[in-house]
């Protein structure tokens, strides 16, 4: 009993660490979710739990990689939308 106690902690931890990766910078979130997943699966979290976070990773990972990127939308033909407050010289001068 202590020792799936402790690997709940230690679970909980990561996602709180994943967390506040999404807030800080250089503090990455994916490893952080991934491990806590690992950790929920050795530590014998339930099948629904570990199916229903599987489920969710992959939902994430299928948008991420059917999303359009900023090219196809056309935000990289208009370099003002990148940048509204810069004023770019013209191409030319007639």
């Amino acid at each position: 009993m202590t020792s799936r106690l402790a690997w709940r902690f230690l679970a909980y931890g990561c996602v709180g660490l994943g967390t506040l990766g999404l807030m800080v910078p250089l503090l990455p979130t994916t490893p952080f979710l991934l491990l806590s997943w690992l950790i929920l699966w050795l530590g014998g979290a339930a099948a629904w739990l570990l199916g229903a976070t599987a489920l969710i990773f992959c939902t994430v990972a299928g948008f991420v990689l059917t999303r359009p990127d900023a090219v196809a939308r056309g935000v990289a033909a208009h370099p003002d939308r990148l940048s509204p407050g810069v004023h770019h010289a013209p191409d030319s001068f007639h």
